[in-house]
C-alpha cells in the first residue's frame, strides 16, 4: 500500500473515531450517574403519601400514560400497544410494579433518567416514540410523584413485546446518532412576563401533556419541528 493511501486511511479513521467520540459525548452531556438505579428484590418500599400518590394519578391523566401503555382489551398500564412509526413497529411495556416484566425493580432515580434523559434502566437509550424529548422538561417532584402512583397499581406480570424495526433504525448506534442531532436534556425554565396560568399551561402542553409528539411537523428523520409551541 502506498504511504499516500496510508495517510488518507489513517485520517479516515481518525475522523471516524472523532465522530464517534463526539456523538458518545452528546449523548452523555448533563447526566449525571444516577445514584441508585435498581432495587434489591424484596426490598421495602417507603410508602407515598395520600396527597403524592393524588398527583401522581393526575399527572399520569395529564401525560395520558395509560392510552399508549394499555393494549386494546388489556389491563391498565401492563403495555403491549403496538405503535406504529415510519420505521416500523415499537411495543410499549409494562408500567405495573412487576419485578420481572415492569418496573418493580425501578427506583425513583431510574424513573427520573428515563424521562429526563432517555435511557432506560439498564442504560440502553430509549426511542423517542416514548416522548421524552417532550418529558425532559417534567421537573423532579412531578416525576417522583408519578413513579409513586405507578408502584401503587396492581403488578401486572407482561414481558415485553420485541420491538419491529427496520435495519438501521433497531440499533443503539442508530438511535444515538439521532439524539446527538435532535435532544438534548432541558430543564423548565417558566417565562417571568406572563401569569402562573399561563406557565402552568406551557408546562403541562410542553412537557407530560407532550402535545409536540402529535401535534407537530417532523422531518424525514422523525425529529419533531415543535411548530407552535412558542409563545407569540
Amino acid at each position: 500500500m502506498h504511504k499516500s493511501s496510508m495517510r488518507w486511511l489513517l485520517a479516515l479513521a481518525g475522523l471516524l473515531l472523532a465522530g464517534v467520540a463526539v456523538v458518545v459525548w452528546l449523548n452523555l452531556r448533563g447526566e449525571a450517574s444516577a445514584p441508585q438505579l435498581f432495587r434489591e428484590p424484596g426490598a421495602a418500599v417507603a410508602p407515598a403519601s395520600p396527597d403524592m400518590l393524588e398527583k401522581g394519578a393526575y399527572l399520569a391523566r395529564a401525560g395520558n400514560c395509560m392510552g399508549c401503555h394499555t393494549a386494546q382489551g388489556g389491563v391498565e398500564y401492563a403495555g403491549g400497544r403496538a405503535i406504529e412509526t415510519p420505521f416500523g413497529v415499537i411495543h410499549a411495556p409494562n408500567l405495573t410494579p412487576d419485578p420481572e416484566t415492569g418496573l418493580g425493580r425501578w427506583t425513583p432515580d431510574a424513573f427520573w433518567r428515563a424521562l429526563h434523559h432517555g435511557r432506560s434502566q439498564d442504560g440502553r437509550l430509549l426511542y423517542p416514540a416514548f416522548p421524552y424529548p417532550q418529558y425532559t422538561r417534567v421537573v423532579r417532584a412531578d416525576a417522583d410523584a408519578l413513579f409513586a402512583y405507578l408502584q401503587s397499581l396492581a403488578p401486572v406480570h407482561a414481558p415485553a413485546k420485541a420491538h419491529q424495526l427496520s435495519f438501521p433504525f433497531n440499533t443503539q448506534a442508530a438511535l444515538a446518532v439521532w439524539r446527538a442531532l435532535y435532544f438534548r436534556a432541558q430543564e423548565w425554565q417558566p417565562a417571568a412576563d406572563v401569569p402562573a396560568e399561563w406557565n402552568r399551561g406551557a408546562y403541562l402542553v410542553q412537557g407530560l401533556g407532550h402535545c409536540a409528539a402529535c401535534h407537530s411537523a417532523r422531518n424525514s428523520w422523525g425529529a419533531s419541528v415543535e411548530e407552535g409551541m412558542l409563545r407569540g
